[in-house]
């Protein structure tokens, strides 16, 4: 697992590792730019990556149908474990 505080933290270590990563799992809001966007940098590098964007903001629907749009796994914070695994595990299967 790794983990970045912002997504030009997570762009520069996606980078530095060779874009060897399996999942993105990221907060739509994010310090910078959105999730959605830096799925979509990350996938344009590495089109086997899976999506899998979560947010606790509920009024923001311009974010949420370019979510849809995308097809990209979501869920609502706050999420439990039980709500995590299954939300992996269908973004690993086919997202």
């Amino acid at each position: 697992m790794t983990e970045a505080e912002d997504a030009g933290g997570a762009l520069s270590r996606f980078n530095s590792d060779g874009g060897n990563f399996d999942l993105l799992l990221s907060d739509v809001v994010l310090p910078g730019k959105n999730g959605i966007r830096l799925a979509e940098e990350l996938t344009a590098l590495n089109p086997r990556l899976k999506v899998l964007l979560c947010s606790g903001y509920t009024g923001q629907r311009s974010q949420m149908d370019g979510i849809m749009e995308r097809n990209y796994p979501f869920l609502q914070k706050p999420y439990s474990m039980n709500d995590l695994l299954p939300g992996v595990s269908a973004a690993l299967r086919g997202n």
